[in-house]
């Protein structure tokens, strides 16, 4: 029986070492071992670990793909019925909300499907593979004392994707802009921001940081603050302080500008084709299937590595 879920898109930027080479540099190394690993990361009395990892071609595409799974217990201390009302209970019920997740790796656009209310987040996708990965390589560096095998550290930033409806619903409303945050950092091949945060983005390479921030006051032109972050396409993350025509303050951050889509699957239906439907949904869109050339010769050189871990379906 087909279902309606919730998807969502961003921008999975991994870098490794001080060079910042792309991620595909070190698919086999670290990527695919890290992600098969079945780590778990614990978190609010939670585990978030990775599931079923592997490669799919999909639409002509080389993905990513897997579960990212809440391992978690309910507590229900008290029900309801009609006869009785109101009892008190003790009880604990494992849970395990999953969601699926597809890597683009021509682009490394990413996917996010949420299977159930309480199924793992962006977020809980970003911390969870920045922390295995992370430990992989630390555990692969106390394993090998020799300097020149070392594995270099990686950098992660998973920013969801903008998209100019989910933008503009967001600013319909705002009287005033206090200020706009954004956090830029080297880029796994994409195309940066032009002008100044393109020039501030590599400088961090010269300067030998992984991360930056610039903080702009008060902007008056609400309009061109929301093409600008249309621009950034997940390659800048924006943190918006804005207060509404009503007087009331708020945040707005990187997933306030992203749209949540809905679509339909079929749980009773072959894995492979429930990716394939997914991966169907966001191919007309333009923030998803844009690749630079830097992106794509890193594809093809790549493409022999790939291969070895591609998945029949």
């Amino acid at each position: 029986m087909k279902e309606s879920k919730q998807l969502t898109i961003a921008n999975f930027n991994c870098t490794f070492g001080n060079e910042d080479e792309p991620f595909l540099n070190f698919f086999e190394q670290i990527v695919i071992p890290a992600f098969q690993s079945g780590k778990a990361k614990k978190t609010d009395g939670a585990e978030f670990f990775f599931d079923n990892v592997n490669v799919y071609m999909l639409r002509g595409i080389y993905f990513l793909t897997g579960f990212i799974i809440k391992k978690t217990e309910l507590e229900v201390r008290s029900r309801y019925s009609a006869e009785k009302g109101i009892e008190h209970t003790n009880l604990r019920i494992p849970s395990a909300p999953y969601s699926i997740f597809l890597i683009a790796l021509n682009n490394h656009r990413m996917i996010l499907v949420k299977n159930q209310k309480g199924s793992p987040s962006i977020a809980n996708f970003s911390s969870t593979a920045r922390d295995i990965l992370s430990d992989y390589v630390k555990e692969q560096n106390r394993e090998n004392s020799a300097k020149d095998k070392k594995l270099p550290t990686p950098h992660l930033n998973v920013v969801p994707i903008p998209f100019k409806g989910a933008i503009n619903k967001e600013l319909v409303g705002v009287k005033k802009i206090h200020y706009m945050k954004l956090r830029f950092y080297p880029l796994n091949g994409d195309i940066p921001v032009q002008g100044l945060f393109k020039e501030l983005t590599e400088q961090l390479e010269i300067l030998g940081s992984k991360s930056g921030n610039t903080t702009i006051n008060s902007p008056k032109n609400i309009l061109q603050v929301g093409e600008f972050i249309r621009e950034t396409k997940g390659t800048v993350e924006p943190t918006l302080r804005i207060e509404d025509r009503f007087g009331n303050k708020r945040t707005l951050k990187s997933d306030s500008f992203t749209d949540v889509l809905t679509i339909e699957l079929d749980e009773e239906n072959e894995y492979s084709s429930n990716l394939d439907t997914i991966v169907g949904k966001v191919l007309n869109k333009e923030e998803f299937t844009e690749v630079s050339e830097d992106n794509e010769r890193i594809y093809q050189t790549k493409m022999d590595v790939i291969r070895k871990f591609h998945q029949s379906r």
